[in-house]
């Protein structure tokens, strides 16, 4: 039905057309006709107008006058009666008809009498001295008026004066008339009404059209309109080149005319009467845009009947084939077993029984990038999938159909890929599959989004809306499929998982090594009954399982032992597992102290208790054992400092006593042998060496008898010993900056710490010496309220770095300070120095 109403309507097209060219061709013939016969008319109103003036200028030069001119001129100009006569001629003449009167010289063409402002000049001159020697009336051109006036021109003649027709010019009068008193508002008035129709006066001047009158559409246009001669459609310059004839062209607007133009006798001007095409066929083309209008409005309906007959057939096709493919889909999620069953069956008749092109299933991932899983897909694919990374997130990639509708829960149509910018991205690779269009469908359970199934098709707008909704029906109905699937998968795992738990709780039970017990608490924050022990719970106790399960925690644990539960409930609110101590009584009365590890968890909205109780019988005695065996070995490291201590005086006293009194014996004696020994170098530098040597031996035994044990210690006190060390640990390393600081407050140190605090400074000075690279020390001791001797001690040094924990100096110096009951901090960082901090009560003293 569409071919036959197409040729009807060229058929009816190509009548029209022929009318129309018919009825224009006719309209044209009556238009030439017209502007013809006006622009004669208006050629010969020009012309009479013309010979009515040159007539007149002619009656001017009467006998009488061309009498009173000669014998004025005879009289060399000179009498002022005849010059009066003829001014007075000229100007009744003036005042009749022109703007201007004078009688120019036949010679040269000056003015010899004038009235009015006659304009002077060479061409006014020239074309004088022309109509002299003619002998004839010339026609001066049209020029620009001087002053204001309505048309703005004005036009002259020339009449020689003689007094025979074959004689000489005596002179020659020239009128200047103004073309808008008379002439140009008469030949502008048009016979009949029209909004464009219009008389044009021009001439050639140069290579251009100058327009002699105002036009019509414009203003003050005379004498300054221009237009060229090259325009090739331009109705005057055709004229021009053309000759007297109708014309079609564009006037000074650029407007398409219909006209008629013509040369005006006996002048350099071309007369044109033009109307615009518009107007001339306004209601012969009003006639055809309705005829036009119509039939186009005929077609239209026609054919949007058409289409629309044939698209409701294709959309119930379509429909039915819907329809059709929802009951396979639904027998499909009858007979699956599995999900990726359902799924590729879903997929399958999407293509077979929809007549899709491909259908695809994505499920969402959880992964950082949020990408699409292709769980099931059917139909020419060839790999599209695989082009470009799918993804749900808000970005780029997951701003497709399947993306957005995973993402926002909401069907996603795209009916053309060619046009659609969101799918620049698929853009190519859907057109080489000859993917048209395509809809992506949520697949919601509830509220949460399972995935999508995206169907395409080889048709552009393929999607109506009321297949999406019967295709949002399947995605619904799939949906609920793969839910159910899901749920029967869960339910199975979780039998699966019950099963597997109860084995591994019994396993777990039974091969925990403490007592497990877990039972609720009661309303009036009791504990309840036990719900659950293990063997080795029985087997500790002696009591079997059935008579456990009727007691509770208070039953098993021993008198003077109660546990305060609130106080443990109301910490498991904050911590996962509460430990303490306590002490369970078996069957047969004997004590087991335990230690138990408490949990909680909720069981069907109730509070369970879980308590794992370790026997820690022998962890107690293992823990006494270790407590008696550092006692011991402080008291023997006590014992043995003190033993060093005495055996370092005892052998600091005999150095000093003993051998300093044989070397001060040994230098006298060489004193004395080097007196009586005569005077020889060699032998007084023999004698002076030795003394050298027994000096510094001397001073070696006094160094070693005070590192043992300083007499000053002994003799002067803590302080003054401090100083003395402190004084020769500089004396013998002056790039170290030492400073002590000492504050007793007149309290007296007893021996033991004394000797402790001397050797603690006395070890930390050879580390620095030995070790720490400082350029500063700092050193400061003390007594401070509550009878603390404190002492301080730091440098600059490189530091410890991670500190040591088998160094000797560093134990020995703790375990000093640990012996006497008090606190050793070594702190250090790499390049930061060491700091060490060391707080010993005195005699009668404790650390708070």
């Amino acid at each position: 039905m569409v071919l036959p109403l197409l040729l009807l309507g060229i058929a009816i097209a190509l009548v029209g057309i022929y009318a129309y060219q018919a009825a224009t061709g006719a309209a044209t013939n009556e238009v030439a006709a017209d502007m013809e016969a006006i622009a004669k008319l208006k050629g010969g109103q020009i012309e009479l107008w013309l010979r009515e003036r040159s007539d007149n200028v002619h009656l001017i030069a009467s006998p009488r006058f061309t009498a009173t001119l000669q014998a004025w001129l005879d009289g060399g100009r000179r009498d002022r009666s005849l010059e009066e006569r003829l001014l007075q001629k000229l100007q009744f003449a003036a005042a009749d008809r022109y703007r201007d009167v004078a009688l120019l010289s036949p010679v040269d063409g000056r003015p010899l009498l004038a009235v009015g402002a006659q304009a002077d000049g060479p061409a006014t001159r020239a074309r004088a001295v022309e109509s002299a020697k003619r002998r004839a009336p010339l026609v001066e051109d049209i020029t620009a008026a001087a002053g204001d006036n309505a048309s703005g021109a004005t036009i002259g003649l020339f009449q020689p004066v003689s007094l025979t027709a074959d004689g000489p010019a005596l002179g020659v009068i020239h009128v200047a008339m103004d073309l808008g008193d008379v002439l140009l508002p008469s030949a502008q008035i048009w016979p009949f009404v029209s909004r464009s129709a219009e008389f044009l006066l021009m001439r050639p001047d140069g290579d251009d059209v100058l327009y002699l009158n105002t036009v019509r559409h414009l203003d003050a246009t005379a004498l300054r309109l221009r237009h060229s001669l090259a325009l090739p459609n331009f109705i005057g310059a055709r004229l021009i080149r053309e000759g007297q004839g109708y014309f079609e062209g564009d006037d000074y607007r650029g407007v398409p005319c219909l006209a008629y133009g013509m040369p005006l006798a006996g002048t350099p001007w071309y007369l044109i009467a033009k109307i615009d095409r518009a107007e001339a066929y306004a209601h012969l083309d009003v006639v055809a845009a309705v005829c036009a209008a119509m039939l186009g409005a005929l077609l239209l309906a026609c054919g949007w009947w058409l289409v629309k007959r044939r698209r409701a057939e294709e959309t119930q096709r379509t429909l039915n084939r819907t329809v059709r493919l929802m009951s396979d889909c639904n027998r499909a999620l009858v007979e699956a077993d599995t999900e990726r069953t359902l799924l590729d069956a879903v997929c399958r008749l999407v293509v077979e029984t929809g007549g899709y092109r491909m259908a695809w299933i994505g499920l969402p991932r959880q992964d950082a990038a949020r990408t699409v899983h292709i769980a099931s897909r059917f139909g020419y694919e060839a790999g599209y999938l695989e082009t470009g990374d799918i993804s749900w997130a808000d970005t780029a990639a997951g701003h497709g159909p399947t993306g957005t509708a995973i993402r926002e829960g909401c069907t996603q149509v795209n009916q053309d890929f060619r046009t659609n910018p969101r799918l620049v991205h698929w853009r190519e690779a859907a057109l080489a599959r000859a993917y048209e269009s395509n809809v992506a469908l949520p697949l919601m359970l509830g509220k949460e989004v399972l995935g999508a199934l995206t169907i395409y098709s080889s048709v552009p707008h393929a999607f109506g809306a009321d297949e999406v909704a019967l295709l949002e029906n399947l995605a619904r109905d799939l949906a609920h499929g793969i839910g159910s699937l899901r749920l029967r998968v869960a339910h199975q795992r979780a039998e699966e998982e019950l099963r597997l738990n109860e084995e591994r709780m019994r396993a777990l039970f039974g091969g925990i090594s403490d007592a497990l017990f877990v039972h609720g608490m009661q309303a009036d924050g009791k504990p309840a009954c036990f719900v659950e022990v293990n063997d080795v719970a029985c087997q500790r106790l002696g009591y079997s399982r059935a008579e456990l399960l009727t007691m509770s925690p208070l039953d098993i644990e021993a008198p003077g032992c109660a546990i305060d539960a609130a106080a443990i409930v109301e910490k498991l609110s904050t911590q996962r597992s509460v430990i303490f101590e306590s002490v369970h009584v078996a069957r047969d009365g004997h004590r087991i102290p335990v230690e138990i590890s408490l949990s909680m968890f909720a069981l069907r909205g109730n509070r369970m208790f879980v308590s794992l109780a370790r026997d820690v019988t022998e962890r107690r005695r293992f823990e006494r054992e270790r407590v008696e065996s550092e006692s011991q070995l402080a008291t023997l490291s006590a014992h043995l400092q003190s033993v060093r201590e005495e055996e370092r005086a005892i052998i600091a006293r005999e150095l000093h006593d003993e051998l300093g009194q044989v070397l001060t014996a040994l230098k006298m004696d060489i004193s004395w042998l080097k007196s009586q020994t005569p005077a020889q170098a060699v032998i007084t530098d023999k004698f002076d060496g030795m003394t050298s040597l027994v000096d510094a031996t001397l001073g070696s035994v006094r160094r070693i008898a005070a590192d043992l044990r300083p007499t000053m210690l002994d003799d002067l006190g803590l302080p003054a010993a401090t100083e003395w060390l402190v004084e020769e640990f500089a004396k013998r390393h002056p790039h170290i900056d030492c400073k002590l600081v000492l504050d007793f407050g007149g309290c007296e140190v007893d021996e033991a710490r004394a000797i402790a605090a001397y050797r603690i400074v006395q070890e930390c000075l050879t580390n620095v010496a030995r070790h720490a690279e400082a350029t500063k020390l700092h050193v400061a001791l003390g007594v401070r309220a509550g009878r603390r001797l404190v002492i301080c001690i730091q440098d600059n040094g490189c530091g410890l770095g991670p500190l040591p924990t088998g160094g000797f100096g560093l134990i020995g110096m703790r375990q000093r300070v640990h012996a006497l009951g008090g606190s050793f901090v070594a702190d250090s960082m790499p390049g930061e120095g060491v700091v060490i901090d060391v707080v010993m009560p005195l005699a009668g003293g404790a650390l708070a």
